[in-house]
């Protein structure tokens, strides 16, 4: 893990990204919108969870200045063989950057009651559904996943 994981991020369970989409289709009152579960976390509680959940040894913590500094040799080594550099520093802050997003707006606009509220419940139910060979797709609204 790129840093020490005590950054937050947000994240969505696919199918209640795929029921907002649909929602969303229909036509709503902003242009504009979040579209995240309603608890941001921190990245080292998400792959805590999913490393107890699989059974695993945490990952390991990388100092983002270490991975800069290879991402910036590698980036000179490719530059002076002719070829295109495969990351820049960008790709780790995209890692290590705070971001929490409130989608109360999203959510009050169309209407939308997340199956998956959170990581800590669409985690379990996403590996779930990977053992089973399937992500179910439906929507509550038009199927099963989510509640009006």
């Amino acid at each position: 893990m790129i840093g020490s994981g005590r950054n937050y991020s947000s994240r969505i369970h696919v199918a209640d990204l795929i029921d907002t989409l649909l929602a969303l289709r229909d036509g709503a009152p902003n242009p504009v919108y979040c579209l995240a579960d309603e608890e941001s976390c921190a990245v080292n509680d998400y792959y805590g969870l999913l490393c107890t959940l699989l059974k695993v040894p945490p990952p390991r913590l990388v100092p983002a200045w270490a991975v800069r500094a290879r991402s910036r040799l590698r980036s000179l080594s490719a530059i002076g063989l002719g070829r295109s550099p495969r990351s820049d520093s960008s790709v780790v802050d995209l890692f290590t950057n705070d971001q929490r997003l409130d989608c109360t707006l999203l959510r009050t606009d169309l209407g939308l009651r997340l199956r998956f509220r959170s990581y800590r419940d669409g985690l379990p139910a996403a590996l779930a559904a990977e053992r089973n060979g399937a992500i179910p797709l439906e929507s509550p609204a038009r199927g099963a996943l989510c509640e009006r």
